[in-house]
């Protein structure tokens, strides 16, 4: 767990929000602290860079053209992209919808095959893909990829969970950091197993915490300080040496 996360943490105010409580930095790394009224545990699951766009076919980051949401209305796929300027790319938050709404519409089945035939879907080179614009496509082998990235980050809020002997039920908020911004549909995250089955209201996207946890300290000397205490009274869990860990993440794989 690196300072980024740490930082996160403490900015976030994790303690406050709850009882139990779960941090969540999505990126390469799926980083993620765990607050359970008493102690605070970690871990890190390799996701790989999916959410954030790096490798999807048409991925990118969330900056000005990039797609970020994706739904499908009256029979219409529609989009909207950052600073409403012409899509040139998925990033996090739309590829996420774009699972979501694949499943939703029973595009995909339950191991991530794409259907053989749909107005929705075109054939490219690169296979099977759902057509967002002329030159934007979500492609089979980009469902793969977040297959991959959920099922670490999913697995590793399942172990740790168990770690602590709590459940999804438990939560009383779960906090998503990282490149989303604040654009993550919530209600498509749980969809595509992305997130514990738990009420959107419990979850808060906060963006990126890391910038303003770094900040604070920039700003105050008492901060360094507490943020110092809580990297060493937090509690790490190696998921390379955990069987239970490897066989979650074989289930979480499947879509449900």
């Amino acid at each position: 767990i690196g300072s980024d996360i740490t930082v996160g943490v403490h900015a976030s105010q994790l303690k406050t929000l709850g009882k139990v409580v779960l941090y969540i930095d999505i990126g390469t790394n799926g980083e993620i602290v765990l607050w359970d009224g008493d102690t605070l545990c970690s871990c890190s699951s390799a996701a790989g860079p999916a959410f954030e766009g790096a490798s999807i076919k048409h991925g990118m980051a969330a900056t000005a053209g990039a797609v970020d949401s994706v739904y499908h209305e009256y029979g219409v796929l529609s989009h909207t992209t950052i600073a409403g300027e012409e899509a040139i790319g998925l990033c996090g938050s739309a590829i996420i919808d774009c699972v979501a709404l694949l499943l939703d519409l029973q595009l995909i089945d339950e191991t991530g095959a794409m259907a053989e035939d749909d107005q929705l879907l075109v054939d490219t080179p690169d296979g099977k893909a759902l057509k967002i614009t002329e030159t934007v496509y979500f492609t089979n082998r980009d469902v793969r990829e977040v297959q991959l990235a959920k099922a670490a980050i999913a697995a590793g809020i399942e172990t740790l969970l168990a770690h602590a002997h709590l459940g999804p039920e438990d939560l009383d908020a779960v906090v998503i950091a990282g490149g989303f911004g604040f654009s993550v549909n919530k209600d498509n995250a749980i969809r595509i197993g992305l997130l514990p089955s738990i009420a959107v209201e419990k979850i808060l996207v906060v963006g990126n915490a890391a910038i303003r946890g770094a900040q604070a300290i920039l700003m105050s000397g008492k901060t360094a300080d507490e943020v110092e205490r809580l990297r060493k009274d937090t509690q790490y869990i190696e998921l390379s040496l955990s069987q239970a860990f490897q066989e979650r993440y074989i289930e979480h794989m499947m879509f449900q």
